[in-house]
């Protein structure tokens, strides 16, 4: 969050995410968050095993 210059608030005011398909991988999501605050987009990668958090 800090690299992307998210505040954990910018999550609770739009909240507004896209699942990018074509560019996640088996093990992991490739998801876009837009944010309102900031007026960018903010490229997020994320596992889909809950073990590996």
């Amino acid at each position: 969050m800090r690299k992307g210059g998210l505040k954990l608030d910018d999550f609770f005011d739009a909240p507004s995410f896209v699942v990018d398909l074509d560019k996640s991988s088996g093990a992991g999501l490739r998801v876009d968050f837009i944010c309102v605050r900031l007026s960018k987009i903010v490229k997020i990668k994320m596992s889909k095993n809950s073990d590996s958090l």
